[in-house]
């Protein structure tokens, strides 16, 4: 899946379902999944807010995160897993593209290139 191929709009509304659409700083556990089933964890600072929120009649949802060893790692075409816990705790999950995980993953969930 590349993230170029994604309806932007299913995006943001798939992120705001999750997050709402106040802003909001988070400090979720951030997973990478390799190829070689390697995980590598950290727990990162993200914001999620509306850039334009001062003008009633125009929004900008934008997620910031600060640059780690994970977000390094990332291609564009990886998978991005975001789930919220019933108590509010958040986690993200990247799996490397063309993996074993990857394909099961798509396969599994029902994925398209067009998304969920």
């Amino acid at each position: 899946m590349h993230f170029k191929a994604i309806n932007m709009s299913f995006m943001v509304s798939a992120f705001k379902h999750v997050f709402g659409t106040n802003r909001l700083e988070k400090n979720p556990l951030t997973y990478h999944i390799d190829r070689e089933y390697n995980v590598a964890n950290s727990i990162n600072n993200v914001t999620w807010y509306d850039a334009r929120e001062a003008d009633p009649d125009r929004s900008e949802y934008r997620l910031y995160y600060k640059n780690n060893y994970i977000f390094r790692k990332l291609e564009s075409d990886d998978l991005m897993l975001l789930a919220k816990s019933n108590r509010g705790k958040f986690i993200i999950i990247f799996v490397e593209s063309n993996s074993a995980l990857y394909k099961q993953l798509l396969e599994n969930l029902e994925f398209t290139k067009r998304g969920v």
